[in-house]
């Protein structure tokens, strides 16, 4: 029988805690909590946790600086980090990231949210230790057959093709079929590079699904994994063969456009926007008009990466608060 998962919550406020905590034991998982940063380090110190759910804003010690720690600890190298904030402040979070975070949450609470990012960090640490296990399991066959050639080359042959599975499967959203974070930010990197090369401008345009919230109070979550893969689809059928298209979190999408300018960057977001708004959803039979709204955001050659996506999210607000369902470059909210 497969043991409890353990869950460290850190908060100063024990309301958070009480809140986060009661919703958490509805899926039973073993919770332990904190209500500061050195608390938690010391019981990380004597007991291993499945996942944190960390305080950014704490007294003392801050939540960046408690997860730097752990993440310095050789046995919470991979585990997950969830941090808990009042305010979506993107450097702050930025921060966070580079020190090891991998998702958060925003207070208020919302608690089917924090439940879902808990299952969906704690299911990616279970497939990367199944992973990890399986390689292990294939090298150790593979070591036993160097004394047949043959058989040897055979195996060769299979590990290729099941690293090439397993690469697909790290570098893949189990959910749109779309590459992942990761994989987009890796390739990015090195599209940055070479546009440096060939001294080009490359741009990104950030898009979130319009009231994607009350699609899934409304027609409930299935419904709402539909739409996302909908829209996966309708992006991926407009994109051109040199983007690169990937579900960044949640529901937003990034594409990456390789020696792209801003005008030839916002023609292409607005047949993204129109692919998906053009044509309503269907759910159980029920007509689903569904938007998008994007922000674009061309960068020279020598810009950084981070940053550029970082502005193409402010452009994205601003079309928000323009009303959704349209795009907004970010040199235009530098102009307004």
């Amino acid at each position: 029988m497969a043991s409890r998962k353990s869950i460290l919550i850190v908060d100063d406020m024990p309301s958070n805690i009480q809140l986060v905590a009661s919703e958490l034991k509805n899926d039973g998982y073993a919770i332990a909590v904190a209500k500061n940063g050195l608390d938690a380090l010391e019981q990380a110190s004597h007991k291993h946790f499945d996942l944190v759910l960390l305080d950014i804003m704490m007294p003392q010690m801050d939540g960046i600086e408690v997860c730097r720690r752990l993440k310095g600890q050789p046995e919470y190298k991979d585990t997950p980090v969830i941090f808990l904030t009042a305010k979506d402040e993107k450097e702050t979070l930025l921060r966070g990231f580079e020190v090891g975070g991998v998702d958060y949450v925003t207070k208020p609470f919302y608690g089917p949210e924090v439940r879902s990012r808990v299952k969906a960090q704690l299911r990616a640490q279970e497939a990367n230790e199944i992973l990890e296990q399986a390689v292990d399991d294939l090298n150790r066959q593979l070591l036993a057959s160097v004394q047949h050639e043959s058989q040897l080359e055979q195996e060769q042959n299979e590990m290729a093709r099941f690293n090439r599975s397993l690469l697909e499967r790290a570098n893949t959203d189990p959910l749109t079929g779309l590459a992942n974070r990761y994989h987009l930010t890796s390739i990015a990197q090195y599209e940055q590079e070479r546009s440096a090369r060939a001294e080009t401008t490359f741009s990104v345009i950030l898009a979130d699904i319009d009231h994607f919230k009350e699609v899934n109070d409304h027609y409930g979550h299935d419904c709402g994994d539909k739409i996302l893969k909908g829209v996966a689809q309708r992006m991926q059928a407009v994109v051109r063969a040199q983007d690169r298209i990937a579900r960044w979190g949640g529901e937003e999408f990034l594409v990456f456009l390789p020696d792209t300018v801003c005008d030839g960057a916002s023609m292409l977001a607005e047949r993204l926007r129109g692919a998906v708004a053009d044509t309503p959803f269907s759910c159980d039979g029920i007509e689903t008009p569904i938007t998008i709204s994007l922000g674009v955001n061309a960068c020279s050659t020598n810009a950084n990466l981070d940053r550029c996506i970082e502005q193409a999210d402010v452009a994205l607000y601003a079309a928000k608060d323009q009303g959704r369902n349209r795009c907004v470059a970010f040199e235009d909210t530098r102009e307004a």
